[in-house]
């Protein structure tokens, strides 16, 4: 209902947390996939060279399952513990053997060994892909310019 919807939005998480929901029900609405989103750890007091990342990076994530994936269910994590670990599992097709395409699975990488990190897509136990995006909080150094967000 309208005065349901918009106390929904009156009500919604600010900060980082609310970026994160901004981007999940954005892509949900106009992809139709069924994205969960699960919060671990302190993610509102992110440095913010690593905050500025999250947001680009989990949207490319999500651009991904919906082009290729052929999934109906996303299920996201953004933890945070000596690492700040965004890991996006989807119930889709899975990876072919050789992904092929745009740039953008090099820019994931290259965003995460900027601040330090890694980046890995891999099958998931269950069938679909499981995308590992992970970067250091505590004494996190960005190693090679990171693209902009």
């Amino acid at each position: 209902t309208p005065s349901a919807r918009s106390s929904y939005f009156s009500t919604r998480p600010t900060g980082l947390r609310g970026d994160r929901l901004a981007v999940i029900t954005e892509v949900g609405q106009s992809t139709g996939l069924d994205i969960r989103l699960q919060f671990d750890g302190a993610i509102d007091a992110l440095d913010p060279a690593i905050a500025r990342q999250l947001v680009p990076t989990l949207r490319e994530a999500l651009s991904n399952v919906a082009k290729h994936a052929a999934a109906h269910r996303v299920r996201v994590v953004v933890a945070s513990g000596d690492d700040l670990t965004l890991t996006v599992t989807d119930d889709g097709v899975g990876i072919a053997g050789e992904v092929l395409g745009g740039h953008g699975l090099s820019n994931l990488a290259e965003r995460a060994e900027g601040l330090g990190g890694s980046f890995e897509l891999a099958a998931a136990d269950d069938g679909g892909t499981r995308f590992r995006w992970s970067v250091p909080i505590n004494g996190s150094r960005a190693v090679s310019p990171v693209l902009p967000a």
